[in-house]
């Protein structure tokens, strides 16, 4: 799957004995998809190149229970955007660290871009604070769970 995007490097792929405790999601043509961890968080959502189909796949997530997730920033806000678009509010940032950038991180054309928490949530908050990432993962899923 990486090998065959511009910005695959921000998909986040878990190994494969993590996704045992997830629902899993693919398309009909097997080339787009996503999981859903722990009831609510949306993870590892993928497109393969000229599909487009990523506001198809947040929809049919959050029709499943998806509430929370988190993304990078990259390519003016592009992630960010496409999950406001269904709900998901950011809630939190996280500053890039070099330590934890996947292996095949391109920093010529990805940078060093925000993490992004978000959550389907009307109590955002007014301004986006700088957190660690556990922090900011945790404050998603507690905004998200308040919505239940």
């Amino acid at each position: 799957m990486k090998r065959n995007a511009k910005v695959s490097a921000t998909v986040d792929v878990h190994e494969p004995e993590e996704y045992l405790d997830c629902d899993l999601y693919l398309a009909e043509d097997g080339r787009s998809g996503f999981a859903i961890k722990d009831s609510d968080e949306l993870i590892s959502v993928f497109s393969y190149g000229g599909v487009h189909a990523g506001d198809a796949m947040v929809v049919k997530a959050v029709e499943q229970g998806a509430r929370r997730l988190d993304c990078f920033d990259t390519g003016n806000g592009f992630l960010p955007r496409l999950y406001g678009r269904h709900g998901f509010q950011p809630v939190a940032r996280v500053r890039w660290n070099d330590e934890y950038a996947p292996d095949d991180w391109d920093y010529g054309r990805l940078g060093r871009p925000d993490v992004v928490a978000m959550a389907v949530t009307d109590h955002a908050p007014e301004h986006v604070e700088y957190m660690d990432y556990d922090h900011a993962c945790g404050l998603a899923a507690e905004l998200a769970e308040n919505e239940i």
